[in-house]
């Protein structure tokens, strides 16, 4: 069987009918790819806005953990300072009280006190 070929009017209908659905097709998908992209921009924007509030509470309280850790560092400073300086008036009242027993014959003491050693008050022995 021979090939006959269309009409020249058939061809423009088939071709008009192509060019129609393939703009219809291309509507389709232009309209579901911006859906698409709206609920996907929509997501991210969600998920972004979620995980700054979950930054945020945990910078929050990384921070709260950090001023509370920076107290108690503090007293302990101040704690060990004041155990120091115990200590010093302990020993200064240790090396009092050895100096008051310990002359030479000449009425100096044994030995002598740092010369960087300064008493506090109530430091003296009696």
């Amino acid at each position: 069987m021979p090939f006959k070929p269309l009409s020249t009017r058939k061809t423009d209908v088939l071709r008009t009918s192509l060019n129609e659905k393939t703009d219809a097709l291309q509507t389709s998908l232009s309209e579901k790819t911006d859906a698409l992209r709206t609920s996907l921009n929509e997501k991210t924007d969600a998920l972004q806005t979620s995980l700054n509030e979950k930054t945020d509470a945990l910078q929050t309280n990384l921070s709260e953990k950090t001023d509370a850790l920076q107290t108690s560092l503090n007293e302990l400073s101040k704690t060990v300072a004041d155990m120091q300086l115990q200590m010093q008036r302990n020993h200064y009242q240790l090396m009092m009280a050895i100096l008051s027993h310990s002359h030479r014959s000449d009425g100096r003491p044994t030995f002598d006190l740092p010369p960087d050693f300064e008493p506090t008050p109530g430091d003296t022995v009696e």
